[in-house]
């Protein structure tokens, strides 16, 4: 209810209250006249004791701050407190109703007063018999003075609510703008250079899930800045090793004046060998950052998988022959795929001629391929070396090489797993190995039967096409990877990381009249679990489809929602 309402109230209760009043007086003054009797309530012919009864309505008129009129049964104006209208006949409709014993309300005459009429009965009979009418103008005066008193609070109360509404303004804008402010100087501190800072979490929940974010996104980027310094470290070592044995072998030759052609050819054979490694140390580099793009060089096309393999062992088996080593191919089906074939044969021959390099003389190595409904499965399992269970959780790092007496002594760059692991990334698959020192290795691949390559268009889909949806996870990859999915199909996507926002974005949605037409929400989250978020959000009416998503996994006995 509005103030003016409320004061449009307490108005009219208090000309009700004026009105009974008013006929609560005019009721003891019309059983007075019953009693007393007409004639002494006369202004026409005055007496002694009709002077005392013409007295008291005088009384009564000022006590009420108006005007008593007295009218007989034939409409005749007995007394008149204003002297103005005895003798006279008052005939209205009004009158008529009232004297008929109709019920009259009261009414207003201009702004100042109120008429009532209440009839004079003699109730001393069966029937009740009106003898007359009094009719009371009364004034309202105080009723107007205190509705102008409360009008004038009102808007009293309206400026200094004004007021204090533009000073908390004032206030949260210089909040806001502080925060903003330090925001931007801790940003312009990272900016120049000082990555180690991080931005302070504000009290505001909005400033505070800004700097969340913006917190994640400079770990994302130390953990990047890391991750280059540690390959620019690794690769000016690899790239420098080969040049310094070629500086040595070279100064060597250079100071013997009179060098055999027997180690005059040696020397220069191994020089050869570090250029050759030099080059291939390049070579993979450059393989590698292609790789490190994203999936539009991929140049997608059906393949035979079971051809592609025979065609590497075919390759790779007269090295593995001049170590008495047995390459088996085993394939339980026809494999047809849709991938990249020049990046997947790469990435089988480094898986193969590892197994091949890394063996022991005259061990085996065997090559399954398998399928289901959706992925296949390329195994390569070898009987050599083995590698520790330190290493085997680096070995797809750049430049990562077991230090041991055996593998030293095989050639390498230590990038061929890393390449690996980039192209079955970038194929939508999976690399995964078992391996024990001194019992060999397997490397299981699984990749999908049918991929997208990036360059191909993502149509929209017309059914999904400017609908909304809510993207509720508390990581923000997460959350930017299914927006900018959603969008492709044609939806128009937003996200938060907090449930509680979730639940006030779906209230101000539906209040807008511009309801999510779907919510995805992440099972876990850290204010209030998916579950709790779903109850929120079905107690506003809305039952818009709601789909849970989560990276753990479900007990037996628990059971996803619908």
């Amino acid at each position: 209810m509005g103030i003016s309402s409320q004061i449009n109230y307490y108005e009219k209760k208090a000309i009700d209250q004026r009105v009974r009043y008013t006929q609560k007086q005019c009721a003891v003054l019309s059983n007075q006249i019953v009693n007393n009797g007409f004639r002494n309530y006369n202004m026409s012919s005055l007496s002694g004791e009709s002077g005392a009864s013409i007295f008291e309505v005088e009384q009564l008129a000022n006590n009420l701050e108006g005007r008593i009129l007295l009218i007989d049964s034939r409409f005749k104006i007995l007394a008149d407190t204003y002297n103005r209208n005895c003798g006279k006949y008052l005939v209205t409709k009004e009158t008529i109703h009232a004297m008929n014993g109709e019920e009259v309300s009261y009414r207003y005459i201009g702004d100042q007063y109120l008429q009532i009429i209440l009839p004079i009965e003699d109730k001393s009979s069966e029937k009740p018999d009106i003898r007359g009418l009094i009719i009371a103008v009364v004034s309202l005066h105080n009723c107007n003075e205190m509705s102008e008193y409360l009008y004038d609070q009102r808007d009293n109360l309206l400026g200094i609510f004004i007021i204090i509404t533009i000073i908390f303004s004032v206030l949260v804008a210089l909040l806001i703008r502080n925060s903003f402010r330090r925001m931007q100087n801790e940003l312009d501190i990272i900016a120049a250079g000082h990555q180690e800072e991080g931005l302070v979490e504000e009290n505001f929940r909005e400033f505070y899930n800004l700097s969340s974010t913006f917190n994640k996104i400079i770990n994302r980027y130390k953990e990047l800045e890391n991750t280059r310094q540690e390959f620019v470290s690794n690769v000016s070592h690899e790239l420098k090793t080969p040049i310094t044995s070629m500086k040595i072998l070279a100064d060597s030759l250079l100071m013997q004046p009179d060098v055999p052609v027997e180690l005059y050819e040696e020397f220069m054979n191994d020089i050869v060998h570090e250029i050759d490694r030099e080059n291939q140390i390049i070579t993979d580099l450059l393989t590698l950052v292609k790789m490190d793009k994203t999936q539009a060089n991929l140049n997608i096309s059906s393949v035979k998988i079971n051809d592609l393999l025979e065609v590497l062992l075919k390759r790779i088996s007269p090295i593995a022959e001049k170590r008495g080593i047995k390459i088996r191919l085993e394939t339980m089906r026809e494999v047809i795929a849709e991938v990249d074939e020049v990046k997947l044969s790469l990435a089988c021959n480094n898986l193969i001629e590892n197994a091949v390099k890394y063996n022991d003389d005259n061990g085996s190595v065997d090559v399954s391929l398998n399928a289901d409904h959706k992925f296949f499965y390329i195994r390569v399992k070898d009987t050599g070396i083995g590698m520790s269970s330190e290493f085997a959780r680096k070995i797809f790092d750049p430049f990562e090489r077991e230090r041991t007496s055996t593998v030293s002594k095989t050639q390498g760059t230590g990038l061929g797993m890393a390449i690996t692991r980039n192209i079955v990334d970038m194929m939508g698959g999976t690399i995964g190995i078992q391996t024990k020192q001194g019992k060999g290795t397997e490397f299981i691949v699984r990749l999908p039967l049918r991929i997208q390559s990036g360059h191909r268009h993502v149509e929209k889909i017309v059914e999904l096409e400017g609908l909304k949806a809510l993207v509720v996870d508390d990581d923000f990859n997460t959350c930017d990877s299914v927006t900018k999915m959603l969008i492709k199909v044609g939806m128009r996507s937003e996200w938060t990381l907090s449930g509680k926002e979730a639940i006030l974005r779906a209230h101000q949605s539906m209040e807008m009249g511009d309801a999510f037409h779907a919510y995805i929400i992440d099972w876990r989250l850290p204010d209030m679990n998916g579950i709790e978020v779903t109850r929120r959000i079905r107690s506003l009416g809305d039952d818009t489809p709601i789909m849970h998503m989560t990276g753990q996994k479900l007990k037996k006995k628990q059971k996803m929602p619908v």
